[in-house]
C-alpha cells in the first residue's frame, strides 16, 4: 500500500447511549479526513468524536497522537481499537493489509478549553526517527457552549 495514498476517515454519526465506543455519550458527526487537511470540528460537553483512520502495522506503520504525556488537555483523546475487515465478503487478512484504528475524542468537563484545541497524528514507524516524508492528519477542535 503506497503511504501517500492512505486516508484518513473521521467518523461519527449519531448512536444511542448503548453505543459500543463510548457508553453514555453521544457521538456528533461524521466526516473524511485526507492528510495534510484539517476540517473544524464542533462538539459539545455531552458528545463523543470516534476518529477512524486506515493502518498498516503489519508493516510498522501506524497511527500516533502527537501529545505529551503529562501535558494537561482540554479534552480526552483515547485509542480505543485496530480493527481488521470481518465481513464475510472480505479477503482474509494478509501482510500488509489494511486496518482501522479507532479514537474517541471528548472534552474534560472538570478544564474546559479556552481556545480551538488543534489535534494531530503522524502516520509512521514509532522506532524510526521522525522525517519529513511522515504524513501527517489533524483537526481543530471547537467546543460548542453548555
Amino acid at each position: 500500500m503506497n503511504v501517500n495514498r492512505v486516508k484518513v476517515l473521521v467518523t461519527a454519526c449519531f448512536l444511542l447511549s448503548a453505543s459500543p465506543y463510548v457508553q453514555g455519550q453521544s457521538v456528533s458527526q461524521q466526516i473524511v479526513l485526507t492528510a495534510g487537511e484539517e476540517p473544524v470540528v464542533l462538539l459539545a460537553f455531552n458528545e463523543n468524536l470516534i476518529v477512524e483512520m486506515q493502518s498498516n502495522p503489519s508493516t510498522g506503520y501506524r497511527w500516533d497522537a502527537n501529545q505529551r504525556s503529562r501535558e494537561r488537555r482540554c479534552y480526552r483523546l483515547t485509542e480505543l481499537t485496530e480493527i481488521h475487515d470481518t465481513a464475510e465478503s472480505a479477503p482474509p487478512v494478509l501482510i500488509g493489509a489494511p486496518i482501522t484504528q479507532k479514537w474517541s475524542v471528548s472534552l474534560d468537563p472538570d478544564f474546559p478549553c479556552q481556545n480551538d484545541v488543534h489535534i494531530s497524528w503522524t502516520y509512521h514507524r514509532p522506532w524510526e526517527p521522525s522525517s519529513s516524508q511522515d504524513m501527517k492528519a489533524s483537526l481543530l477542535l471547537r467546543t460548542l457552549s453548555q
